[in-house]
C-alpha cells in the first residue's frame, strides 16, 4: 500500500473526521499538505477519539496501521511508525495517554514498534 493509500483507508474508515480533515484541505489552499501533515490530522482524531472513549471506530484504524507498518513499502511504514504511532504517543502524552492506552487495538508489528518508540522517548527525556 502507497502512503497515499494508507492516508485514504485511514480517513475511509474515521466517520467523525470530516470536519477537521476540510479545514485542513481548506488550510492548505488546494496544495499538497504531504502526508505526514495529513497524519497529523488524523492522530490529533484519533486522540481526542481516545479520551473521549469513542473508539468504535479504532478496530478498523489500527487493522489499517498494522497492515501499513508491515508494508513491504518502506515509505508507508514509516508514515505508520513515525506519523501514526509517534503521533499518537506525542499527542497523546500532552492528554496524560500512553501506548498502553491503545493496547486493545494495537497489532503484533504496531505494538511492537509503539513500545521501541516509547522506551527511546523514556530513555531521551
Amino acid at each position: 500500500m502507497s502512503q497515499s493509500e494508507f492516508v485514504y483507508k485511514l480517513l475511509s474508515v474515521c466517520g467523525g473526521i470530516s470536519s477537521r480533515w476540510a479545514g485542513h484541505l481548506e488550510f492548505w489552499e488546494g496544495e499538497e499538505a504531504g502526508h505526514y501533515n495529513d497524519m497529523a490530522v488524523i492522530v490529533s482524531y484519533v486522540v481526542d477519539s481516545r479520551v473521549n472513549n469513542a473508539t468504535d471506530e479504532f478496530e478498523a484504524i489500527f487493522a489499517i496501521v498494522e497492515d501499513a507498518v508491515n508494508s513491504s513499502i518502506r515509505d508507508t511504514s514509516e508514515l505508520a511508525i513515525i506519523g501514526f504511532l509517534e503521533g499518537i504517543l506525542l499527542v497523546g502524552s500532552h492528554k496524560g495517554l500512553t501506548s498502553k492506552d491503545f493496547n486493545d487495538w494495537l497489532g503484533v508489528a504496531s505494538n511492537k514498534s509503539i513500545l521501541e518508540l516509547e522506551q527511546y522517548f523514556e530513555g531521551n527525556t
